[in-house]
């Protein structure tokens, strides 16, 4: 009878090992998840403002300097464009790995 008892005991307590284990990989998930999609919208808050420095930057010059001023905000939006874009992407992918591990701990079980 102990052992019958020893041993649902320790079912009972793998199980609640996994299911904290499940609970811990989807908090961690979710975690990296608002982290990405912070990163991309601080990405995006910065290229706004590179993009204001410019303007006001183009509105202090005249003729050839505002040319440039604004060669230079362009170049500024295409990079910031570009960085979120990457943030992005990145995010998605580490948004599929992560849901990957998931479904295969899930599967594990």
């Amino acid at each position: 009878m102990t052992l019958a008892i020893e041993i649902t005991t320790k079912m009972q307590e793998a199980e609640a090992k996994k299911t904290a284990d499940k609970n811990e990989q989807e908090a961690k998930a979710a975690l990296k998840k608002r982290q990405i999609e912070d990163e991309a919208l601080a990405e995006k808050e910065r290229r706004e403002l590179y993009n204001l420095q410019a303007e006001v930057e183009s509105v202090k010059t005249s003729g050839q300097s505002k040319t440039e001023a604004k060669a230079f905000a362009q170049q500024l939006e295409i990079v910031g464009k570009a960085q979120v874009e990457i943030s992005n992407l990145q995010a998605k992918a580490r948004k599929i790995l992560e849901q990957s591990k998931l479904t295969f701990e899930k599967e594990k079980t």
